[in-house]
């Protein structure tokens, strides 16, 4: 329950941050992101297999839990989740740069209610994805009140296993 609100709320946010951008910035950032998320498919296998020194996996609760959603290979999925994160982040980041660059210039001037009506849409492509890699982060830590929440989550499960392309690209990393 606490965790379809989170992801409710978060999902209203990232909507109203879209309709306040509008539809050429909001694309603009989708763009940018979706140049994010490539480099982070292309470069993640490399950050991974250096993670095991940084970023410990609790493998003696790991195996031992009952998981919301199974999955197998926890320790390795946990790990190249979380280095795509970092790959995405760092490119997110260097690309943001140049989203503020044309923000600034597209800002000048308020957008049309059509135009910030369509900017809503980007956004929240943009936010299912970042909603449903949060929601395999959780399924795959072995945390018990975690995993009670995802159990409980009739909105997660949604996220995570049914949004097109996006669900299939999560659990396929």
């Amino acid at each position: 329950m606490i965790l379809d609100i989170i992801l409710i709320l978060f999902l209203l946010i990232v909507g109203t941050s879209g309709f306040r951008n509008g539809l050429w910035l909001s694309l603009i950032n989708l763009v940018c992101s979706v140049v994010a998320v490539f480099l982070g498919y292309k470069f993640y296998i490399q950050v991974a297999h250096k993670l095991d020194l940084f970023i410990p996996f609790p493998k003696t609760k790991a195996y031992d839990m009952t998981y919301a959603f199974e999955f197998s290979n926890l320790q390795q999925r946990f790990n190249d989740v979380i280095a795509f994160i970092i790959v995405v982040f760092i490119a997110r980041l260097i690309l943001h740069i140049v989203i503020g660059v044309f923000g600034n210039m597209m800002q000048s001037g308020r957008s049309a209610l059509l135009s910030r009506l369509l900017g809503v849409i980007p956004s929240i492509v943009i936010a299912l994805f970042i909603a449903a890699l949060g929601v395999y982060i959780i399924a795959l830590y072995p945390d018990e009140h975690l995993q009670h929440q995802l159990a409980t989550s009739k909105l997660a499960e949604l996220i995570l296993y049914h949004i097109p392309y996006i669900s299939n690209f999560i659990q396929h990393l």
